[in-house]
């Protein structure tokens, strides 16, 4: 695995215009993103290098992948979203396994103010990336779960996606309460580009929840975004061979519907 620049990559992007903003100091990055973006945390270091590659190796000696969808291979604790038909949730008999619960208990912990709500995780999703192929479609997490979601990055830095929308209803307002159904927001046309570094943790809170798409775009599509030298920028070396390409996502979020 490759170390990424100590720059975070940032791009802002609109219908008409796209620039590749690379700051050379990564704490106004940062700010200038969660500026961008109300309710998205970035911590780049989350977890050390060992913490990283310890958690990578312990996900990798259980090997318990499921391929139910063809874009990546996944895993999921504590409840089972069916994604291959458009939602729905069922408890599984397996609760969330105590490997990742120290991590967990650290994202519920983070004294901020501004990161975990109530109610507390319940239900943890593993996505693998690997090779040229796999990729997420932009979305806004299922409406199933609550007011804020949790990721960790493990393996190779990978690129991120955000897409703007806003309500559909021109008078319409929002607040950090309301919750707006996505066939009633509409796009605006503006992205924010992520390199996601290995260790690190995003936390989509309030409008980065409920008003941003995120998606991970297949690798033939970060040129697009990150320009020519966009392997320098991601991966920090133009010799990466995007074929050896491996990132795990542990996504965190709570159950806050009745599941039957």
């Amino acid at each position: 695995m490759l170390k990424m620049q100590s720059s975070m990559q940032l791009q802002n992007s609109s219908t008409t215009t796209t620039t590749v903003m690379g700051l050379e100091n990564i704490e106004s990055e940062i700010k200038s993103l969660e500026e961008s973006i109300e309710g998205l945390r970035y911590f780049p270091d989350f977890l050390s290098e060992k913490q990283s590659l310890d958690l990578l190796n312990e996900i990798d000696e259980r090997n318990e992948w499921e391929s139910e969808i063809n874009s990546r291979r996944t895993l999921q604790y504590g409840y089972h979203f069916n994604y291959l038909h458009g939602g729905g949730l069922r408890k599984l008999q397996e609760e969330i396994p105590n490997y990742l619960k120290p991590v967990m208990e650290r994202i519920e912990q983070l004294e901020d103010g501004s990161c975990w709500h109530y109610p507390q995780i319940s239900q943890i999703i593993l996505n693998e990336y690997k090779g040229l192929e796999t990729y997420i479609s932009k979305h806004i997490d299922s409406l199933d779960f609550g007011p804020t979601v949790a990721i960790i990055s493990l393996g190779d830095p990978c690129l991120i996606v955000l897409h703007e929308r806003t309500p559909k209803d021109p008078n319409a307002t929002w607040n950090a309460n309301e919750i707006i159904p996505i066939q009633n927001l509409q796009a605006t046309g503006k992205k924010m580009c992520l390199v996601l570094k290995p260790g690190s943790l995003l936390v989509l809170n309030g409008k980065a929840r409920y008003l941003w798409q995120h998606e991970i775009p297949k690798q033939c599509l970060w040129k697009k975004y990150l320009g020519e030298s966009w392997k320098t920028l991601a991966f920090g070396s133009e010799d990466f061979d995007e074929n050896k390409f491996r990132r795990v996502s542990l996504t965190m979020r709570s159950v806050v519907v009745q599941v039957p």
